[in-house]
């Protein structure tokens, strides 16, 4: 799965503007987001524009942790419950946690070396391809610490 398109809006309010975004993939999956700062919405359009431009190509379900960013988290209520995803950087080291719901699985991809937290409950090696280590894991909250290669 690739990204090939994301598109931005700013949507003006009465008293509050949004900035509206939907992400394309070459499999047909999309993706919907909003991102508000009032009053700053003009800036945030920017920048939304921006980091669309940065991740065509990129495959979503395989992140990566760009040297110019320090941290991330993503979290979506999903019928079957709480999906997250939090990352923070120092330097090439990385601490990523992940929130899978209940009665589900998720496969992780960690997109580096030195990987800690791989060895409990609930988390099943896969394989390894192209620098990354794939793993199967059971609903639950994991935590993963490893080296940006």
């Amino acid at each position: 799965m690739k990204i090939t398109e994301v598109k931005v809006w700013l949507v003006e309010g009465v008293k509050y503007n949004w900035t509206m975004i939907k992400i394309y993939t070459d499999t047909g999956h999309s993706g919907v987001g909003e991102a508000t700062n009032w009053p700053g919405s003009p800036i945030i359009e920017a920048a939304a524009r921006h980091a669309g431009e940065r991740i065509i190509g990129l495959d979503p379900l395989r992140p990566t942790v760009p040297d110019e960013v320090g941290s991330y988290q993503f979290e979506y209520n999903s019928p079957r419950g709480l999906i997250g995803s939090r990352w923070r950087a120092s330097g090439n080291d990385v601490e990523w946690s992940i929130i899978v719901p209940p009665n589900s699985t998720a496969t992780v991809s960690v997109p580096g070396k030195n990987i800690q937290g791989a060895d409990v409950p609930g988390v099943e090696f896969l394989n390894e391809e192209n620098g990354r280590v794939n793993y199967k894991v059971k609903s639950g909250i994991y935590s993963f610490s490893f080296t940006k290669p």
